[in-house]
């Protein structure tokens, strides 16, 4: 499934947080959304998916066969949300309420349109599957609402995974994760994208992170799109320091990997002013 956003703008009254937002996902792709704090990132993926008005439109079109057939071209803000839904999954940041259900019956309420009376064997067997795949399958029993934030976060990327979407937008998936559960999660995320061509876009502040896992970064400062290209193109010391508002080193690691070493601040009046 490809998604274009075509000239997506939102405002806040008479505050403009987009504006004149395009871009192309191509299936398969993992792309990574980032930007400084108030650039518009998580606006960016609500507006994708249809949380706040906007302008623009969001063009959904299913290639296969050689060929392609446009199923879906919208205005940002008139969709119908039960047909975008099916292919679309949006994953906010701590997204999931604390409430007494199980984890599982948290993931299964990811299909909750189609869910009958009864829950099928396959059905237990598909969300099990998505717990299994995120390590988490321990958990399957346990209330959300006992929960730490990071494990929260597993089971609400089990849910938008149990919907089978083609496209997954995440609003910093990995946040509240150590290092090592980064890591595996973006590695499934990644085989995933590889293995059934789902499209991947995700928020991230990780720089380093970021380069080790898109193949494509998408810069946003003060609601515009300023770079978009693949990461060794995009994540420079120019553009990081042009980003930020910081000098920053772009080094190679013994795989190859790029890591982002920020140095200083160029401008003290600016860091305190998006603390």
């Amino acid at each position: 499934m490809k998604l274009e956003v075509r000239d997506l703008s939102v405002h806040y009254g008479a505050s403009p947080v987009l504006e004149n937002i395009n871009f192309t996902l191509e299936p398969g792709e993992k792309v990574a959304v980032l930007g400084p704090n108030g650039a518009g990132k998580s606006t960016l993926l609500k507006a994708v998916s249809g949380l706040v008005n906007a302008s623009g439109r969001v063009i959904l079109e299913e290639i296969s066969g050689g060929g392609k057939g446009v199923c879906a071209s919208i205005s940002a803000d008139e969709r119908d949300q039960r047909d975008f839904h099916a292919t679309v999954a949006y994953l906010p940041q701590d997204g999931l309420a604390r409430t007494g259900l199980t984890v599982l019956e948290t993931v299964l309420l990811g299909r909750h349109e189609s869910l009958g009376w009864r829950v099928s064997d396959n059905e237990l067997l598909e969300a099990r599957d998505k717990l299994e795949r995120l390590r988490i399958e321990h958990l399957g029993q346990r209330a959300l609402d006992t929960l730490s934030g990071g494990q929260r976060q597993l089971a609400g990327l089990a849910q938008a995974l149990y919907r089978a979407p083609r496209i997954l937008l995440l609003d910093e998936p990995t946040s509240a994760l150590d290092l090592f559960r980064q890591m595996l999660v973006l590695d499934d995320l990644g085989e995933l994208a590889h293995e059934e061509g789902m499209t991947v876009l995700l928020v991230m502040h990780d720089l380093s992170l970021a380069a080790r896992f898109a193949e494509r970064i998408l810069f946003l400062k003060d609601g515009r799109l300023i770079a978009d290209d693949h990461s060794e193109a995009v994540l420079t010391s120019e553009m990081v320091g042009k980003v930020y508002n910081i000098e920053a080193e772009v080094l190679r690691g013994s795989n190859g990997s790029l890591h982002i070493a920020p140095v200083r601040p160029l401008d003290l009046a600016f860091s305190e002013g998006m603390a």
